[in-house]
Order: C-alpha cells, then sequence, then structure tokens
C-alpha cells in the first residue's frame, strides 16, 4: 500500500494518508457570490475534522444550538438521568462527537 504524506490546510500538521486525514474537495454552485462554478480544494487532519464538522454542521434547525447542547439539555430533563436538572455535568460528560 502507498503512504503518502499530506498538510492539514487549518493547523498544519503534517500527516499519513493512513486515515488520518480527509482530502475535503467542495464545487460550489449557482448564487454563491463570486464563487459560481469554483472548486476549492482542502485537506485536513483527524482533529481539525472533528472540530469543522462538530462547531459548523451539526447544529439545531430550530434553536440553532449545537447538537452537544441540544442532548445536554434533553438529557437533564430525563427523571432517572444521573445529570437530571443539571444541563452542565450532562455537557461536560458528553463527548466532542455531538452524542
Amino acid at each position: 500500500m502507498k503512504i503518502s504524506v499530506a498538510k492539514c490546510n487549518k493547523c498544519g500538521k503534517t500527516v499519513k494518508e493512513d486515515n488520518s486525514f480527509v482530502e475535503v474537495e467542495y464545487r460550489w454552485g449557482y448564487q454563491s457570490i463570486g464563487k459560481d462554478g469554483d472548486t476549492d480544494k482542502f485537506d485536513l487532519c483527524y482533529e481539525c475534522l472533528r472540530e469543522l464538522r462538530y462547531k459548523c454542521f451539526f447544529t439545531c434547525n430550530i434553536c440553532k444550538k449545537s447538537l452537544k447542547e441540544v442532548n445536554a439539555e434533553l438529557e437533564s430533563q430525563k427523571s432517572g438521568s444521573r445529570y437530571y436538572k443539571d444541563k452542565y455535568a450532562a455537557m461536560d460528560s458528553l463527548v466532542d462527537e455531538g452524542t
């Protein structure tokens, strides 16, 4: 298996091509204000990809809160939960993947 090296375009970390980075390619559509038809390509290490995914993409469409915060609020409302009425402890307990 051929292993190449990539550099994360966010943090600058050098990583091997062994699932520890992802190559992102985004094609802009119409009405994208000056980017119509353009394609952006960049590499992200696993840590920067997680940060991008969970800070940018996973938000509630209704309340606009992060998925992690929504899950913590729900967990704090369950009467049988050890985090009942303690949203902040529930948030601290949840992993960064937004679960």
